[in-house]
C-alpha cells in the first residue's frame, strides 16, 4: 500500500517534465488522466509540499524495508544491515545532491522523513529490536 500511495502521488502531482515522465512516453505508456481536467480547484494548490515532494520517498523506503524484512526475518543479521543500507542509500543520495555529485534538489525535510519511515517501521516491528537485544 505505501508503494502504491507513494506512487501515485508521484505520478499525478510531481511537475511532468521529470525523467520518469519522458521514459514512460519513450516506452510508449499514455499520459495519466490530466488532473486539472477532473477536479474544479487546483488540487495541489492544497496539498503541502511535503506531500508531494517528501513522503513519496519515504513511503517507498518504508516499502523497501518492509520487503527485506519478508525476505530476510529468518537472518536478523543481514537483516539489519539490508535494512540500514537502504536507509543509508537514501541519506547518501540527499547529500549527493547537496554536493552536487548528483543531479536534484537537497531537501532536509527528505532526510527527516526516510529518518521517521526507518522509526516507524522498527516501531512496527518489534520482534526485530527484540531480536536484537537477544543477540
Amino acid at each position: 500500500m505505501p508503494l502504491i500511495l507513494g506512487g501515485s502521488i508521484y505520478l499525478f502531482f510531481r511537475p511532468k517534465n521529470l525523467l520518469m515522465f519522458n521514459f514512460f512516453k519513450e516506452i510508449g505508456i499514455p499520459p495519466l488522466i490530466n488532473l486539472d481536467v477532473i477536479l474544479p480547484v487546483d488540487l495541489k494548490s492544497r496539498i503541502p509540499e511535503w506531500v508531494i515532494y517528501s513522503l513519496p520517498n519515504s513511503l517507498w523506503l518504508y516499502s523497501m524495508l518492509s520487503f527485506l524484512f519478508s525476505v530476510w526475518k529468518e537472518n536478523k543479521q543481514k537483516l539489519i544491515k539490508y535494512l540500514l543500507g537502504s536507509f543509508m542509500t537514501c541519506i547518501l543520495i540527499e547529500v549527493s545532491q547537496k554536493i552536487h555529485w548528483i543531479p536534484g534538489t537537497f531537501c532536509i525535510t527528505d532526510i527527516l522523513f526516510v529518518t521517521l519511515s526507518l522509526i516507524v517501521f522498527v516501531f512496527f516491528h518489534p520482534t526485530l529490536i527484540k531480536s536484537l537485544k537477544n543477540e
